[in-house]
């Protein structure tokens, strides 16, 4: 049950942490006219934010600001977690196959 628990734990981390790390590198000043918001997420973005109003010298990355978070798209934002949840699930299986394997092969 801890496991489990600790698996879920982190795989909202990981959900979250994936629309923070996530951004945009701008070089021109046309990119940036161009770029009306971003879309935030991985493997699928689920955060749609309005266009910052910052005005940083280019090349410039674009990425998470709170404050322009648009809408969440919370089907994408379930298919997250739930991604995170199964690369977290096979890594145990993974690792108690393997461990499994070596204990059989000192025998």
């Amino acid at each position: 049950m801890k496991k489990i628990i600790i698996a879920i734990l982190l795989a909202g981390v990981f959900t979250f942490l994936s629309a923070a790390f996530d951004g945009r590198l701008i070089e021109t000043q046309q990119e940036r006219i161009e770029v009306e918001g971003l879309t935030l997420g991985y493997p699928f973005p689920y955060i749609k934010q309005a266009e910052s109003m910052r005005e940083p010298p280019l090349p410039a990355f674009f990425g998470l600001e709170l404050r322009k978070v648009r809408s969440i798209d919370e089907v994408a934002m379930t298919l997250n977690f739930m991604f995170y949840l199964s690369m977290l699930s096979l890594m145990y299986l993974l690792l108690k196959i393997i461990r499994r394997y070596k204990s059989l092969s000192q025998n």
